[in-house]
């Protein structure tokens, strides 16, 4: 009987701190066999059939959101590659992943994909903003922190200064 599979739920927003969440999935994923990664877009709707994208109040359509997410994972992976102690001269790692855009409230969506799929891990970045800033754009990782049912791994530039 084979152990069951791990699964990594990440959330990319197509900022660097998302960029930076799922190139961690990736570490993880490598070190472990059989490891399933979930990449997961959230689109905001305003129930006028307008849909938005996170911070960034963008129009788009949920097929070219898909088309997007397509091409911006394809570029990580592309640049991603084994860990240190492994030739830099091999090819990138192929690590399988499911990619999904969803439409609703990001929170409750990427929380609601890790449940749906029984998540060991959901994967989110931050920005790190602090006071004012904070509480006036919300704070996706927060709600993600506080809803999950699964432990999350939050990703954040170091920055020591």
């Amino acid at each position: 009987m084979t152990a069951p599979a791990y699964v990594i739920v990440v959330a990319l927003d197509f900022s660097d701190e998302g960029e930076r969440a799922l190139e961690r999935a990736i570490e993880i994923a490598q070190s472990r066999p059989g490891v399933r990664v979930h990449v997961v877009t959230v689109v905001a709707g305003d129930g006028l059939g307008k849909l938005e994208f996170g911070a960034f109040g963008k129009s788009i359509s949920v097929q070219k959101e898909r088309a997007d997410l397509d091409e911006h994972v394809d570029g990580i992976l592309a640049r991603s590659r084994r860990p240190e102690w492994v030739e830099k001269s091999q090819e990138p790692v192929n690590v399988p992943l499911t990619r999904h855009v969803l439409v609703g409230s990001p929170v409750d969506e990427i929380c609601g994909l890790a449940k749906k799929f029984d998540a060991d891990i959901i994967v989110v970045g931050t920005h790190g903003r602090r006071g004012v800033s904070r509480l006036l754009l919300g704070s996706v990782a927060e709600g993600v922190l506080r809803s999950a049912l699964c432990p999350v791994l939050v990703v954040r530039q170091k920055n020591w200064s």
